[in-house]
């Protein structure tokens, strides 16, 4: 089996604007070489323009391996697909902020959950603080898998959910489980453990601040270090691919906030 990261680089409103990443996890014995792996890429974005609202600008799609040897996360090993689309959803009234995301959980045939946070897509009619204090998703269509948007995310994803074909490849949950003994720091890992989604669930409102990197940096594009190369892992080989922009990746988001941030 190969295990890959599918990272998803949005901005909002427009190709200049402020960015943010949301990485997928994917795994399966036919994902072999980013070719196999682009169909899936190329749903992601397409379940992204379906759910997110007309502000958010879907600037491009990367590809990489996952090694469960690459720690601390290597960043720079993303082959970079441009898509330059708008999303979508139409809302009612204002937008709300990007720190506020549509949570949403992940939930895979065995293990642990995960979740998704998904940045652009509330308006200030989809939720409301008025009971608790807190904000509160008041909108049934991002709660409920048969009504759209919600429907329209996940009919892009099912053909790589545990129910689909597994023909290029599902969706998954990509653990690494620990080994370390008692006083032993950091802890080591043990092989990589790969958990078909079987869909999403638990819609919420999740509330993730925006972050500069070390550098004082808000998502700003690096070039490769060998222009017009990729670099992507393979196994234990880096392997360069011509012809490929590549694009470092800079976080500016709570780097624990799950498949926003590394794996964890």
């Amino acid at each position: 089996m190969a295990d890959w990261l599918i990272r998803i680089t949005q901005r909002w409103g427009g190709p200049n604007g402020i960015k943010w990443h949301t990485t997928y996890e994917a795994t399966g014995s036919t994902l072999t070489s980013i070719a196999q792996v682009r169909p899936m890429a190329d749903a992601i974005v397409r379940a992204h323009r379906a759910i997110q609202h007309t502000k958010v600008y879907i600037q491009s799609v990367g590809v990489a391996t996952w090694q469960a040897d690459s720690f601390p996360y290597d960043r720079n090993k993303f082959t970079n697909f441009p898509v330059g689309l708008f999303a979508t959803r139409l809302v009612n009234g204002d937008h709300e902020p990007a720190e506020m995301c549509l949570k949403l959980s992940r939930n895979p045939a065995s293990g642990r959950s995960g979740r998704v946070l998904l940045r652009g897509v509330l308006g200030e009619n989809d939720v409301s603080s008025a009971n608790t204090g807190a904000p509160e998703l008041t909108n049934a269509g991002l709660a409920n898998t048969t009504i759209p948007p919600i429907s329209s995310y996940i009919f892009e994803l099912s053909p790589f959910l545990a129910t689909g074909s597994g023909a290029n490849g599902f969706l998954a949950m990509i653990g690494r489980p620990k080994t370390s003994k008692p006083g032993v720091k950091p802890p080591t890992y043990g092989a990589p453990v790969a958990a078909v989604l079987q869909g999403f669930g638990y819609f919420g409102v999740g509330n993730v601040n925006m972050k500069r990197d070390n550098d004082g940096r808000v998502g700003t594009d690096v070039g490769d270090a060998a222009a017009n190369k990729a670099v992507y892992a393979e196994g234990a080989t880096t392997v360069i691919i011509p012809n490929e922009a590549a694009m470092a990746y800079v976080p500016n988001f709570e780097p624990d906030q799950g498949p926003e941030g590394p794996p964890l």
